[in-house]
């Protein structure tokens, strides 16, 4: 039997195993006799993308402190092949208690199931977990319900089975993103089918990471008792603006606390939903709003609704292999750069190197050893002729590509000048000449890697401290990596506009120069710097009226990014109040603590401006 079918026979062996306690059961975990815990994950078994928060209670029952290492990992590893893992080590008081939570990666190529554990001293215990145990599906799509208390018995099949049902007539469709009219995608072989999973409010994720594999997230408000703190909802807040679909159950005025005001939540609202529903753009994702009659999704129309934003960000291509690999980027996993000048062979070079070779190893070789009458010497001085020829072109190989950090990046940005916010969706690709530092991304970061060496073993781990530590494989020497990087940050800077008697004066607040910049006013009117202009940070200049031929807009006169972009190029938005830029470089990108020699970049800034004109030099 191959390892493949092996490899599902575990897991469903393994599954059916955790299904006698519950998908959501806590289970016990005794690393000696005074140090214990509890784990869990709400995360379904079919995910198969993105992070899984599992939770720990440990608790140390003894009279003195101990370390202990906390660990999630697969139960069953294959050589040669990707595994994935997150671990941590805590120092545990006297008769303290603490919960700890740890983001496990799903990205996996091999399938089997993750086991959760514990290690004091010597002493190591662990437990299966059923999250992320199933076989993966592309298509599969999944939908968090955040509430309170646990909802009533089969509602959240229930929910799984209509969602399903809604999904086949709109197969490979969604809405665009300036909410218009539709796009076709390509469409799957199989239809989606919709997993629920309810998270009980004190199992919120503190990452908007964990959310990045989720298609839909419902915030059950309607209890008038379920108020959460700023800390638990920012993560959710982020996980909508960086292209994710966050759906508020309950009176609007709910909405407006979570996510703020938006001019745009009237003239920009999406139909389509119930009774009163609405939906509007936030960020490169959607805030959607029920009413507190919606229930538990009861109405076709709402749960429509749903499945059309879910597929808009979440597109499968069958003969590329599409997952959704970052919230609301449908990104194939050979939608991925190359840094120029790698794997170029100088032929010519290498040409008369070999010749050399040969003449030194050949006549060279016989002629010297015969004047010197010492023909046996010919047993190690081929050898060691070719040992040196061997080290001096792998030598010459690793020279001439070097020893530092080489990359190329293409990145997206959405800065809401707004609401002082940036989005940054960034296709990576690094290649270290030497062994490279960890990759450490900010709170707001969430990393995924679109790219895996087959036949190679690699190990991408989670550390967990003070932030998170991305180590193993995630960028192993000499050798290119492919990373998706999306990342959530608060910035003042932006670009100030205003209106002249000659068009719009730009004065560029940013830290990069603009190489290209056209803008729409609230009435849909067109102005583009010249075509050969650009923008140093702190200069001015002026943006004339402009055709639907100006830069960066399509034939249509539509805003368009570079096709340089790949899959990125469906996040650019459209509309009125709208800017979009070319930068030279871009200060929003998180390196994950790295400082690349960049040897191709191409970045696209996109800017949202209040509807009101006199709002955009604020």
């Amino acid at each position: 039997m191959s390892c493949a079918p092996l490899s599902r026979v575990m897991a469903a062996l393994v599954a059916i195993a955790a299904l006698s306690v519950g998908a959501h059961a806590r289970q016990e975990l005794r690393g000696t006799e005074d140090v214990s815990a509890s784990v869990h994950s709400p995360w379904p078994e079919a995910l198969a993308r993105g992070y899984a928060p599992v939770f720990f209670e440990l608790r140390n029952d003894g009279e003195r402190a101990v370390d202990v290492d906390v660990f999630v990992e697969p139960q069953f590893r294959y050589p040669n092949s990707v595994s994935v893992a997150a671990r941590s080590q805590v120092a545990l008081g006297a008769g303290e208690k603490r919960q700890l939570e740890l983001l496990a990666p799903c990205y996996r190529v091999t399938q089997t199931s993750f086991g959760a554990g514990l290690r004091v001293g010597r002493s190591t215990t662990s437990t299966s977990l059923i999250t992320a145990s199933g076989v993966p599906e592309p298509q599969d799509r999944f939908l968090a319900w955040v509430t309170p208390k646990p909802l009533a018995a089969g509602s959240v099949e229930r929910m799984a089975k209509e969602l399903t049902d809604s999904d086949p007539a709109l197969v490979g469709v969604g809405p665009s993103p300036h909410m218009g009219s539709l796009r076709v995608f390509s469409g799957s072989s199989r239809t989606p089918e919709w997993f629920v999973f309810e998270v009980v409010a004190p199992w919120i994720p503190s990452r908007a990471a964990a959310w990045s594999g989720i298609d839909a997230v419902v915030l059950d408000m309607r209890a008038a008792s379920f108020s959460l703190a700023p800390a638990r909802l920012d993560p959710l807040v982020s996980y909508a603006r960086q292209g994710g679909l966050l759906v508020v159950l309950g009176d609007r005025a709910s909405v407006e606390r979570i996510v703020g005001e938006d001019d745009r939540m009237t003239d920009a609202a999406q139909k389509g939903f119930g009774v009163d529903g609405a939906a509007w753009p936030f960020g490169f994702g959607h805030v959607a709003w029920l009413p507190d009659a919606a229930g538990e999704l009861t109405e076709p129309l709402d749960r429509a609704a749903i499945a059309a934003l879910a597929a808009e960000a979440h597109v499968v291509d069958p003969s590329a292999g599409s997952y959704q690999v970052g919230t609301g980027a449908g990104l194939a996993h050979n939608d991925n750069l190359e840094i120029p000048g790698l794997g170029q062979v100088p032929m010519h070079l290498f040409a008369v190197i070999l010749l050399v070779f040969a003449v030194l190893i050949g006549p060279v070789n016989f002629l010297v050893l015969k004047r010197l009458q010492r023909p046996g010497l010919l047993l190690v001085t081929i050898p060691v002729i070719s040992l040196f020829a061997t080290l001096g072109i792998v030598g010459f190989g690793i020279l001439r590509q070097g020893l530092d950090l080489k990359g190329a990046a293409h990145s997206l940005t959405l800065l809401d000048q707004r609401n002082g916010h940036a989005v940054t969706f960034t296709r990576m690709a690094l290649m270290p000449g030497l062994a490279t530092d960890d990759l450490r991304p900010s709170r707001g970061t969430t990393v995924h890697p679109t790219t895996y060496d087959e036949g190679v073993t690699r190990e991408l781990t989670v550390r967990h401290g003070e932030g998170l530590t991305l180590a193993g494989g995630w960028a192993p020497v000499r050798s290119v990596s492919n990373l998706l990087v999306s990342s959530d940050a608060v910035s003042r800077a932006r670009i100030e506009l205003k209106r002249t008697p000659a068009g719009i004066e730009v004065f560029n607040g940013l830290e990069a120069t603009l190489q290209a910049l056209t803008l729409r006013d609230a009435e849909g009117r067109l102005y583009s710097l010249s075509g050969d202009a650009t923008l140093a940070p702190g200069a001015r200049a002026t943006a004339a009226p402009a055709g639907a031929g100006a830069a960066l807009l399509d034939a249509r006169g539509r805003f368009s990014a570079q096709p340089e972009l790949g899959a990125l190029r469906e996040r650019v938005l459209d509309g009125p109040a709208m800017y979009i830029a070319r930068l030279a470089s871009n200060p929003y990108i998180d390196w994950l603590g790295l400082d690349p020699n960049l040897r191709e970049q191409e970045h696209i800034l996109q800017g949202v401006l209040p509807l009101d004109e006199a709002d955009w030099s604020k």
